[in-house]
């Protein structure tokens, strides 16, 4: 919790950027409009597929798999070109692996095609249910692991005896070790890593980790930070957080990894609460002509350009491939119809 004397002045930055930016930001503008006709109208195509391929998975503690590519989400076997895999495994909820593998699909459909291909050589990414840990379901990651690092980064005691867990961890600078991220993290092996997400999560079903967060669009920006992206647009992405520590943008941005992460989930919409984004969020601001700041996911990405334009740019690249206007239309989950 923030106390009331950081508070008020971040209050008080936050009511002069929405003057500010209010008065150039514009429904009508020619930007918003190419936003609005971008190429966004899969929606009831793609949610009418969940539904009807829904009532067809009926058998619960199922092992579902999916095969994402940036046209699609629903192959079932592996096409000839580049994917990424989506494995759920002893699922319970029907529905959440093609879910997971449509938010996969939203969030790379866009980016520049040689990240894309990054991710698709030696990354995927897992579901799994709550009543089980990733380890128990994904044996390829325990092979040869000392069993203290399960779950674990950094140096570890087992035995009196030192461990380094860093081969199987993405990155020590993040703690993943906390209670906020127990069954939540990005499991790296040598070259190979899987993002593993909690399946209610993904769905907003029964016990949620985060009931006001998208976990599998937080952590996937993790990824991006810690296993993709080249090495200068991470040297941008700390430079960027650095200008905007010293220019008190954003309010208790850890590190580096939280501010891209941060940046990812306010770029895809994926948090439903904007304490929990530290300020990057602009849906609760009431601009000079008493409306909403934002009213959709554009004007979202506007204030973020306004307010940061380094982190703005990185993001602009990263997952639309410098168009701002075409819509990831995420949202804070996505529904699975448990139909039986």
């Amino acid at each position: 919790m923030r106390t009331l004397r950081v508070v008020l002045p971040f209050l008080l930055v936050h009511a002069l950027a929405a003057d500010d930016i209010s008065n150039i930001y514009n429904d009508e503008s020619f930007e918003h409009n190419q936003y609005a006709r971008a190429v966004n109208d899969i929606d009831l195509d793609t949610d009418i597929g969940i539904h009807e391929r829904s009532r067809r998975q009926t058998q619960p503690s199922a092992d579902k798999e999916y095969y994402v590519t940036q046209c699609g989400y629903d192959n079932q076997e592996q096409p000839d070109g580049p994917s990424v895999q989506v494995l759920g495994k002893s699922l319970e909820i029907n529905g959440a692996a093609l879910a997971a593998a449509k938010v996969v699909h939203l969030l790379v459909r866009f980016m520049p095609r040689k990240i894309f291909l990054t991710i698709a050589a030696n990354n995927t990414i897992g579901v799994f249910p709550t009543r089980d840990l990733p380890a128990n379901l994904f044996p390829e990651f325990t092979e040869n692991m000392p069993s203290i690092c399960g779950g674990k980064c950094g140096i570890q005691f087992q035995n009196d005896q030192q461990v380094d867990c860093s081969p199987w961890c993405t990155t020590p600078e993040y703690p993943y070790q906390n209670t906020a991220y127990s069954i939540n993290y990005l499991w790296a092996y040598g070259n190979f890593s899987r993002l593993f997400v909690v399946e209610t999560n993904v769905v907003c079903e029964g016990f949620n980790p985060s009931g006001s967060e998208n976990l599998l669009i937080r952590e996937f920006g993790f990824m991006l930070m810690t296993r993709i992206l080249d090495n200068k647009t991470v040297t941008d992405i700390k430079n960027a957080y650095t200008a905007a520590t010293a220019n008190f943008t954003w309010a208790g941005v850890k590190n580096e990894y939280e501010y891209f992460m941060l940046g990812t989930l306010a770029w895809f919409n994926g948090a439903g609460r904007n304490n929990l984004l530290k300020g990057m969020a602009c849906l609760n601001i009431i601009g000079s002509n008493g409306r909403n700041l934002c009213s959709d996911a554009y004007g979202q990405r506007q204030f973020i350009k306004q307010r940061d334009s380094k982190l703005y740019k990185l993001l602009n690249y990263i997952y639309n491939n410098n168009r701002e206007y075409v819509n990831g239309d995420t949202s804070l989950c996505e529904k699975a119809n448990n139909i039986p």
